[in-house]
C-alpha cells in the first residue's frame, strides 16, 4: 500500500512539472503585475531577463489635501506633462518611467513617515518633492543615507542641497532671490527704507535676514521687522500700520499667497498705498482672486518669480499648449517642476547603459544634475556644484488684475558659492 502511495505521489509531481513546463512554451503570463517591486528588486542586481521592459521607478511626495494641496496639484500637472512626452518618445531603451504619488499634507511627520517606506523600495530611482522647505530638511537625511536623489522642486532653504550631495532644489535660493529683490527695491524704485513683516518658519527666517543684510549692504535701512505666525494669523492691520509709523515706503513679507493676500487688502483698506513685496508663492491665480476681490486692490504689489506668464520662448509656448488642459493656471511652481523633471530625465538617456543597476542609474543622476547647464522653458539655468539652481529671475507686478513682467534680472555665475 505505502509503495502505491510512493507511485502515485511521485506520477502526480511529475504531471505538475510537465503542466508548468507546457504553460511556460505557450507564453503565459507571469501572476506578478509589471513593475511590482518582486520583479523590479531583481532586476536592481542586474540578474533579471526582464530589465529592459520593467518601468524606471520615482516617486513624488507634495500635499495633495489640505491648505496647501494647489501646489502639490500643480507640480503634479507639469509632471505628467513631462511623463507624457518621455514616455510617447518611446522611453529610453524602450522602457518607460512610472511614478508614485504620495500625499504629505505639508506636515513634516507625514513626510518623514512616507520617506521611511520609499527607502525600502529597491527599484525607487530619484524622489521628487516634498513641497516645503521644512519637509524638505526633515527628510533629506533620509534619503541621504539611503543614497537616492532627493530633488526637492521648491525648497529655497540655504542649507538643504548643501546638506548632501544627494540632495537637489528646483528653484532659487531666498538668499538669491532676496539679493536680487533688494537690489529691485534699491536701484529700480529707489527706496531706501524698508518693512520685513514674515513668518516664523525656516523660510522666513532666512528671507528676513537675507533682504535686511542685502538691503543694508547697498545702503538702505530696515525701519521695521516682525515675525508673525504663520496659518494663526489673520489682522495684519497693527504691523502694516506700525510698519508705516516707523517710515518704511515698502513692505517686503514672507507668507503664503492667503496671508499675502490679506495684509495687501487689509494695507488697502487703511489707504496705505505704498509697494508690498512677496515670495514666488504668491504669484499665482490664488492670490489674484483675493486682492482683486476689492478691484485695484493689488496695484503696487511685486512678486519674484523664475518666469513671467507673459514672456514666451518657443519651448514654452508648447509647454502652455499643453498646460492648457489643467484648470489651474500656470505659475512658478510648475515651470520650475517641468524643467527639473525633464532634466532628470534627461539623464536616463544620457545613461541608458547604466538602467539595469538602480545604485548605479541613482549614482548616474546625482552626477548628471550636479555642475551643469541646461535649457530651460524660460532659457539657460545652471546647476551648481553644491546641487542649487541659478536661474533668471522675473519681478512681476500686477497690471488689470493679471501678473505681468515689471523686470528681468540675469542671474550671475558669481552666486555659485
Amino acid at each position: 500500500m505505502k509503495k502505491t502511495l510512493r507511485l502515485f505521489a511521485l506520477m502526480m509531481c511529475l504531471a505538475l512539472v510537465v503542466t508548468a513546463m507546457a504553460a511556460c512554451s505557450n507564453g503565459s503570463p507571469s501572476s506578478t503585475p509589471s513593475g511590482d517591486s518582486s520583479n523590479s528588486s531583481e532586476s536592481s542586481q542586474g540578474g533579471s531577463s526582464t530589465a529592459s521592459t520593467e518601468p524606471l521607478k520615482f516617486a513624488h511626495i507634495c500635499p495633495y489635501t489640505g491648505d496647501f494641496s494647489q501646489y502639490g496639484t500643480l507640480q503634479k500637472n507639469a509632471l505628467l506633462i513631462a511623463i507624457e512626452e518621455f514616455n510617447e518618445a518611446g522611453g529610453v531603451n524602450g522602457r518607460m518611467v512610472e511614478f508614485e504619488y504620495y500625499d504629505d499634507k505639508n506636515v513634516a511627520t507625514e513626510t518623514v513617515s512616507i520617506a521611511n517606506k520609499l527607502i525600502g523600495q529597491e527599484d525607487l530611482l530619484a524622489v521628487i518633492g516634498p513641497f516645503s522647505s521644512t519637509c524638505a530638511l526633515a527628510v533629506a537625511q533620509i534619503f541621504a543615507k539611503a543614497e537616492i536623489p532627493h530633488i526637492c522642486i521648491t525648497s529655497s532653504h540655504s542649507e538643504f542641497a548643501k546638506s548632501s550631495e544627494w540632495n537637489f532644489t528646483g528653484s532659487t535660493l531666498q538668499v538669491y532671490n532676496q539679493k536680487v529683490y533688494a537690489q529691485f527695491v534699491y536701484e529700480n524704485l529707489g527706496i531706501d527704507k524698508a518693512a520685513m513683516i514674515y513668518g516664523g518658519d525656516d523660510v522666513g527666517v532666512e528671507v528676513n535676514g537675507a533682504f535686511t543684510e542685502s538691503f543694508e549692504a547697498l545702503g538702505g535701512k530696515i525701519v521695521y521687522s516682525q515675525q508673525f505666525v504663520k496659518g494663526t494669523t489673520k489682522d495684519f492691520k497693527p504691523l502694516i500700520t506700525a510698519a508705516v509709523n516707523a517710515g518704511a515706503e515698502l513692505i517686503n513679507m514672507s507668507a503664503s499667497y492667503n496671508e499675502a493676500g490679506l495684509l495687501v487688502t487689509q494695507a488697502r483698506d487703511l489707504d496705505i498705498m505704498i509697494p508690498i513685496m512677496g515670495t514666488n508663492q504668491t504669484a499665482n491665480d490664488d492670490f489674484l482672486a483675493i486682492v482683486g476681490e476689492k478691484g485695484e486692490m493689488g496695484d503696487g504689489y511685486y512678486a519674484i518669480s523664475n518666469f513671467g506668464n507673459d514672456i514666451d520662448t518657443e519651448a514654452s509656448k508648447a509647454f502652455k499648449e499643453k498646460y492648457a488642459r489643467y484648470p489651474e493656471g500656470l505659475e512658478n511652481h510648475a515651470v520650475c517642476t517641468y524643467d527639473m523633471v525633464t532634466l532628470v530625465f534627461d539623464g536616463l538617456k544620457a545613461n541608458a547603459d547604466k538602467l539595469d543597476d538602480v545604485k548605479a542609474t541613482r549614482v548616474a543622476i546625482r552626477d548628471y544634475l550636479t555642475d551643469r547647464e541646461a535649457e530651460g522653458l524660460y532659457g539657460t539655468f545652471r546647476m551648481t556644484k553644491d546641487g542649487n539652481i541659478l536661474k533668471p529671475m522675473f519681478v512681476l507686478t500686477i497690471k488689470d488684475g493679471q501678473f505681468v513682467t515689471d523686470t528681468i534680472m540675469p542671474f550671475s555665475y558669481d552666486e555659485e558659492a
